[in-house]
């Protein structure tokens, strides 16, 4: 991902940030019906952030307070981890539909910041990134999968709401997150499958005013190709293209590169547990 905005401090310049954000997560699933489970995300990130500056002719300039506001480093710990109850409801004979719906929250496992804009003001170094919400956030998400024959269909819904501030008075933005699109089954164990997908940020709050840097609108196109290595082993290796982005702030500020993903499925037990 790459960022820039303009500053003054003490002549017109230009701050660029590129971020390399590497993700795992180790999530687990326990079937306590045939219908219902539990589920547990336990992500942890790497965020490697590269900043320089320029002016407005494109030239590099060396700002005395850039590093008050952004720095080139390697930030690293766990993300909000989430839990849910998820009521799952499968054709298990024809195989041709499946449904999902879960419910639960985030938990605010993720280290936050103080208010960077208020530190900013005093010239005191300050942080941009953090790792969480720093409050417990209400998710729901529905899922669901039609398959009448070789092609099918699937789609996915969720939403995630901050309702209230941190105790350093930050309140994060509402997360929503949208997709469908076709799939196909290429093999008994092989398939493909493309969607659209739809990503809003709404804003944040700090101590109440609009944090600037938050806020945007994703449209992307989202590939997989899920594979059954063994009867309980899966792989699903994916990427997310982007192509619109646009900001709360109405400049081109932000832009986002290809994301690549591959997740491992292991199921443990027998039946339909």
């Amino acid at each position: 991902m790459d960022g820039s905005h303009p500053a003054n401090d003490p002549v017109e310049h230009a701050h660029v940030v590129q971020m390399e954000w590497f993700r795992t997560e180790l999530g687990f699933h326990w079937s306590f019906t045939p219908d219902w489970d539990v589920e547990i995300g336990l992500p942890y990130d790497v965020k490697s952030m590269n900043a320089r500056y320029h002016l407005p002719d494109g030239s590099p300039y060396d700002s005395p307070t850039g590093r008050l506001h952004h720095r080139t480093e390697t930030l690293e710990g766990p993300s909000d981890f989430r839990l849910l109850l998820n009521f799952r409801k499968a054709d298990v004979v024809l195989k041709k539909d499946w449904l999902r719906i879960g419910a639960g929250v985030s938990l605010p496992t993720g280290e936050i910041e103080d208010n960077p804009y208020a530190l900013a003001a005093l010239g005191i170094e300050h942080q941009h990134v953090q790792f969480g919400n720093g409050t417990f956030d209400p998710i729901f998400r529905l899922d669901y999968g039609l398959y009448p024959g070789v092609l099918g269909i699937e789609t996915s819904f969720g939403i995630q709401a901050p309702l209230y501030e941190n105790r350093k008075e930050y309140q994060g933005s509402t997360v929503v997150d949208f997709s469908i699109g076709p799939r196909i089954q290429l093999a008994d164990r092989a398939a493909f499958g493309i969607r659209y997908v739809l990503l809003y940020q709404g804003r944040a709050y700090w101590e109440g005013e609009t944090d600037r840097n938050s806020g945007y609108l994703l449209h992307a196109i989202s590939v997989a190709i899920p594979v059954r290595l063994a009867p309980a082993v899966a792989i699903v290796p994916t990427v997310l293209v982007p192509f619109s982005l646009s900001t709360a702030e109405g400049a081109d500020t932000f832009e986002m590169d290809w994301m690549l993903g591959l997740a491992v499925e292991v199921t443990l037990g027998s039946g339909t547990r």
